[in-house]
């Protein structure tokens, strides 16, 4: 026997550890193991009656086969802080370990401190959700295992935006991207990365432009959808990471296919554990790939700028990227103070271009908050006991958040921005809507029925040529509680202190506004945000090189930059709203900081390519033009169900499609996209419980 699979048997197998009578179930597993040398795998998840440890206490013999997969996801004794690093030879080859959710090593991180090079040199895959280890533990373990890791998960540990920062820190900048060799071959498809470095005490800093050709900008070269030509006369370098080609799976590190392929591969040699190993190192799985593939760090606290600046930087490595949740704006990014006290906002904005093939070449299956295609941030508060508080969130961010993100991050996520990810799950979408996010969710699939035909023509007019990318072939939509409840409540007048909350933390009635968030702003801001006529430059500010109306110079990273304020004396932005705002904003020094290059989200809405430009007048935009008013109770109930409106839309497409199979002549293909635009790929829906778990739907398949 080569796997011990007890994960089914969790309820039943804490039966017998109630009979005294019998050997303890703990010593029984340690047992069982001595007695199948051939033993390669072993599932332990949920058994919390398991006592673990005489499983690395005994039974060193060197004719047992060293244990590859151990997998003791919510067993719950406490394990000896030498567990591993006591040199148990079944332990010291594992490839895949989970220890998830065990609330022991929450309290005592001395056997995660123990998880190192020397003691695990063959682990590939760690899984270590909801142990609480914080940023330092986590940068421990990075630094332990060097690239030896192609999946790391770490949800659920309270990391931020210094643990993001620990892992650009960790890996040499060559391991990470070629920039020469990117803008040679794929430019005209992709566009190219542009950047400089520059050091200072022992620190490097780069900074990226994207540089477009006349399609990239617009992902509509007619050879998007190939999968790369081979390469030939190139070195290898084992420190520079492989761009895929894109036809091939990803790698699953899921734990049912890592037992598989330990379970079908490879032979065990007689009293020779050496050649087997040599023999299971044959597998990919095995294999180091020179850094993380597969990075998961769902329920994190990081930020929208911490997981930006790791996709910049890293994302060339990153085959699967999850991050489900994200706050916005950080604290240094971008005053908030228009919000009630107690609100926070989650999200992503402006950030659609890190998951471009010029940034995320081998992502394929990408994780991550549904502002990424919507521009809809999420309203948090801890007052979730307040009735009726779940659809306000919805009402207000659709209201007053929405409009100001499309007017300054104008860019959301289409699916021939990648035409090499398969897989997008997109997180935290409210279940009421006013129609705005409802509109943006099908118009995301109508784009994938549009690429899926595209694909599919491409396909019919190179029959004999270069392969096609399948494309986006998987969308999941994760939503969250149904405030059902509340509607209920609503409707029938039963929640007369519904917006208590609200008037408790200074927001205005429906029929009184509050202030203008504007006019909280300090005096000299408001001077200079008050009229069109401002936008021009009457005056040339500080820094203001000479002969130039439009630029300033500064000091960007230890070195003299020109930064972009907009134009002066000539008024050629009429059509350009955000650029207004931003000249506007940018004459006031209090807001000239935070330089960073322009990217493709700032040239959409109007910034020169290749400038720079101050991030903190461009983010100030996001504060609210007009009083923030609270909605009234008939507003709310007329709210839509979200998942029910994707759900008609689905039928109505699938029905169309039907329809037109079943009346094309025999023999004649049924074209895809326009008019049905039916998307034939998978859609899974999550819904969360009201104990805020997810259940899966599988109707929509």
């Amino acid at each position: 026997m080569r796997c011990l699979d007890f994960r089914g048997l969790a309820e039943q197998a804490s039966d017998f550890d109630l009979d005294l009578e019998r050997p303890k179930i703990s010593d029984t597993f340690a047992k069982l193991t001595s007695k199948l040398p051939k033993l390669r795998c072993m599932l332990l998840d949920d058994h919390s009656e398991v006592d673990l440890n005489p499983l690395s206490r005994s039974n060193k013999s060197p004719s047992l086969a060293p244990l590859l997969l151990l997998s003791v996801r919510g067993c719950r004794h406490i394990l000896d802080a030498d567990f591993f690093s006591n040199q148990y030879l079944r332990f010291r080859n594992l490839v895949y370990l989970d220890i998830s959710d065990i609330p022991e090593i929450s309290a005592n991180k001395s056997v995660l401190m123990s998880l190192r090079l020397e003691v695990l040199p063959r682990l590939r895959i760690l899984k270590a959700q909801g142990q609480n280890m914080g940023d330092t533990v986590a940068g421990f373990l990075l630094n332990a295992f060097e690239q030896q890791l192609w999946s790391l998960e770490l949800s659920r540990n309270g990391l931020t935006d210094d643990f993001l920062r620990h892992i650009r820190t960790a890996y040499p900048r060559e391991c990470l991207r070629d920039f020469d060799n990117h803008s040679t071959t794929r430019f005209a498809v992709e566009g190219s990365l542009k950047g400089f470095q520059s050091s200072y005490r022992n620190t490097t800093h780069t900074t990226v432009f994207v540089g477009e050709s006349e399609w990239s900008a617009t992902f509509s070269h007619p050879d998007r959808y190939f999968v790369d030509a081979p390469t030939y006369g190139s070195i290898p370098n084992h420190r520079t990471a492989a761009r895929l080609d894109g036809r091939g799976p990803i790698m699953d590190d899921s734990v049912d296919a890592i037992k598989e392929a330990f379970v079908t591969h490879g032979q065990y040699s007689t009293g020779n554990n050496t050649s087997m190993a040599e023999n299971i190192d044959d597998l990919d799985i095995c294999q180091a790939k020179n850094g993380v593939t597969h990075l998961r760090l769902n329920g994190n606290n990081v930020s929208s700028s911490g997981v930006i600046s790791i996709v910049e930087q890293y994302g060339g490595q990153f085959e699967c990227f999850e991050c489900d949740s994200m706050t916005f704006p950080t604290p240094e990014d971008f005053d908030a103070s228009f919000l009630p006290p107690g609100i926070k906002l989650a999200g992503i904005l402006g950030a659609a271009h890190i998951f471009r093939p010029v940034f995320s070449s081998n992502l394929q299956v990408l994780r991550i908050h549904h502002s990424l295609v919507t521009q809809l941030l999420s309203i948090e508060t801890d007052h979730l006991s307040a009735p009726a508080i779940t659809m306000v969130k919805s009402w207000v961010a659709e209201r007053y958040l929405l409009p100001r993100a499309e007017h300054t991050f104008p860019q959301a996520f289409v699916p021939d921005m990648n035409p090499r990810l398969r897989s997008l799950m997109l997180t935290r979408i409210p279940r009421r809507s006013t129609g705005p996010l409802i509109d943006k969710i099908i118009n995301f699939l109508k784009l994938a029925s549009i690429q899926e035909r595209v694909i599919q023509e491409t396909k019919a007019a190179t029959r004999h040529g270069p392969q096609t990318l399948p494309g986006l072939r998987h969308i999941g939509l994760e939503f969250e509680h149904d405030p059902s409840q509340e509607l209920y409540e609503l409707e029938n007048g039963d929640s007369a202190d519904q917006f208590s909350f609200f008037e408790e933390n200074g927001w205005g009635s429906s029929s009184d506004a509050v202030s203008s968030p504007t006019n909280r702003l300090r005096p000299s801001i408001v001077a200079n945000t008050q009229t069109q006529e401002s936008a021009r430059l009457q005056d040339m500010p500080p820094g203001m090189q000479e002969g130039s109306d439009e630029y300033i110079s500064r000091t960007f990273s230890h070195r003299t930059v020109s930064v972009w304020i907009g134009a002066g004396t000539h008024d050629f932005h009429k059509n350009r709203a955000a650029v207004n705002d931003y000249m506007r904003l940018a004459r006031n020094e209090e807001l000239q900081y935070q330089i960073k290059p322009a990217t493709p989200c700032h040239v959409a809405a109007g910034v020169p390519s290749g400038s720079f430009i101050f991030g903190a007048a461009w983010d100030a935009m996001m504060r609210l033009d007009e009083p923030m008013r609270k909605p009234r109770t008939e507003q709310l109930t007329r709210m839509l169900d979200v998942l029910a409106e994707i759900k008609n839309y689905r039928a109505r497409t699938r029905a169309a499609y039907t329809y037109a199979q079943r009346t094309t002549q025999p023999g004649t293909r049924v074209l895809l996209g326009e008019p049905h635009f039916h998307w034939t790929g998978e859609l899974k829906v999550s819904r969360m419980d009201s104990a805020g778990y997810y259940t899966h739907s599988k109707f929509w398949r």
